[in-house]
């Protein structure tokens, strides 16, 4: 692969760091990130892995991808307090107090649409009383995903995002991804 920007975790700022491999059609960066990729998903590694693989074509809406991608990192989090253990638990814990905090009840009503994991990791709100809130778009949602990713690294986790012909997905998607790893 070409072109390989990295930017090294900055630990005293608690930012997760980025690094973007890019090169022409076959050349082999998937293969490239795939023991990346294995190691991420393992259960040993403690990261939270998320993919989005982006295709080509007018008809295909690359905004479901990135839904799927981020609500991924949702799903996580929830399946750390079902699997019982004190430590994930905790960390939970710490991750929904974070969000309520920073993004508050009633606005996670309006990121249902996109994240739909929102409704088991609020398990005790009422969701239905909300059911006709618009879903956020713009900058609302750009704030809304940014502040719950920065919830789940700022209370110990790293995760790894993994996008594939990202060349592909719309304007929309690829300023949602670009601002909330930037942020």
């Amino acid at each position: 692969a070409s072109n390989s920007n990295n930017c090294d975790r900055d630990s005293s700022k608690s930012k997760l760091g980025a690094v973007f491999i890019s090169g022409p059609a076959g050349s082999g960066k998937s293969r490239l990130v795939q023991p990346l990729i294995d190691y991420a998903s393992s259960q040993s590694a403690g990261w939270i892995f998320t993919k989005a693989k982006f295709k080509r074509g007018r008809s295909y809406a690359s905004s479901g991808i990135v839904s799927v991608m981020f609500d991924e990192v949702v799903s996580h989090v929830v399946k750390m307090k079902e699997g019982g253990k004190p430590d994930q638990v905790a960390y939970f814990e710490r991750v929904t107090r974070s969000i309520l905090t920073t993004i508050g009840k009633d606005e996670l009503h309006g990121l249902v649409p996109f994240l739909p994991s929102l409704r088991m990791l609020f398990s005790d709100i009422d969701w239905e009383q909300h059911e006709n809130t618009q879903m956020h778009t713009g900058w609302q949602l750009i704030y809304s995903v940014t502040k719950i990713i920065e919830s789940v690294i700022d209370k110990g986790q790293l995760i790894v995002i993994c996008c594939d012909d990202l060349q592909w997905a719309e304007k929309s998607s690829l300023q949602l991804v670009g601002e909330v790893l930037i942020n």
